[in-house]
């Protein structure tokens, strides 16, 4: 019945959607990763008062999906899980100009970060060769993914990512080789080894991340979704918000329904969108100049 239910999904609601509106598909690519995530980046400004910034965004979700015949399991929302998100890179921003990410993302409460070293690229080949190697003696986890990403009403951006993590105490004044004795590859970037690694901007980010509803997309797999808020430390204001979920099933059928679905929701959402920017861009970019401005006046800083 499940599958009956998607063919006439394909075949009556969709007729119109040409195959250029959706590039994506799972199994035709012939590259493996581990998940797909898809991912709206949303104006700071809806979410000055966050549980109705929420509630609003996800009556949208929770309509998109019953409009495409989709099921949905609502959730009561909870307490977000928190954490403490830091970038690391030289003062030129060497390690970013190369393709790289070096991030340490701390639990609430948590005595060691998770230390991350990423390299993301649009060339699928580039991103499965980079050397992301972890030194003997290290416990760690990795993870190959692609991120889908809303360009605007009618196509969307894929960046592949590989990451490698570990946990350790904080290293706070730490250089280059430092992090070479993690993570071995580095040394191949030819970077003055003794060079000091600091805080992108001298910025940290308390994030805010909130489980919402589930959505089955076919097969057998539910999605959760999530919605986080970054805010930087010593301001009161968001930064940024952002709606994603995550898909591993390797189904072509299943990820094109999840595709569609992420498209027409990127439609819905055309005056939530932040446009331009990732998260970790923005954190690139430094601190707005005006982050701290009276309530009414906030979103116009970031509607554009």
């Amino acid at each position: 019945m499940i599958l009956v239910r998607l063919i006439i999904l394909n075949l009556l609601v969709y007729p119109f959607v040409s195959a250029d509106s959706f590039p994506y598909t799972f199994q035709s690519t012939g590259n493996p990763v581990d998940s797909i995530e898809f991912k709206i980046l949303l104006k700071p400004g809806k979410f000055l008062r966050i549980k109705n910034g929420i509630e609003a965004y996800r009556a949208i979700v929770r309509e998109t999906a019953e409009k495409m015949g989709l099921a949905i399991s609502t959730k009561k929302l909870k307490k977000p899980k928190k954490r403490e998100i830091q970038f690391y890179d030289t003062s030129t921003f060497e390690l970013r100009k190369h393709g790289f990410l070096l991030r340490h993302r701390k639990e609430k409460g948590a005595p060691t970060s998770g230390v991350s070293l990423k390299f993301r690229h649009s060339e699928y080949n580039r991103v499965k060769e980079a050397d992301l190697g972890v030194a003997p003696g290290y416990e760690f986890k990795t993870k190959f993914e692609e991120d889908i990403g809303a360009k605007d009403g009618t196509h969307t951006t894929s960046v592949y990512s590989r990451s490698s993590t570990v946990e350790i105490p904080p290293l706070e004044g730490s250089t280059l080789q430092d992090y070479i004795d993690i993570f071995p590859g580095l040394k191949s970037l030819a970077l003055v080894p003794e060079v000091l690694l600091k805080k992108v901007n001298g910025l940290t980010v308390l994030e805010k991340k909130y489980k919402l509803d589930s959505i089955e997309f076919g097969g057998d797999e539910r999605v959760g979704t999530d919605l986080s808020i970054w805010t930087l430390q010593g301001e009161d204001q968001p930064l940024i918000a952002e709606f994603s979920f995550k898909s591993k099933t390797p189904d072509s059928h299943t990820q094109n329904i999840a595709r569609r679905f992420f498209l027409t929701l990127i439609t819905k959402s055309k005056t939530w969108r932040q446009k331009g920017l990732t998260k970790t861009a923005l954190i690139y970019k430094g601190r707005p100049r005006t982050a701290r401005v009276p309530l009414g006046a906030f979103q116009e800083l970031y509607d554009y």
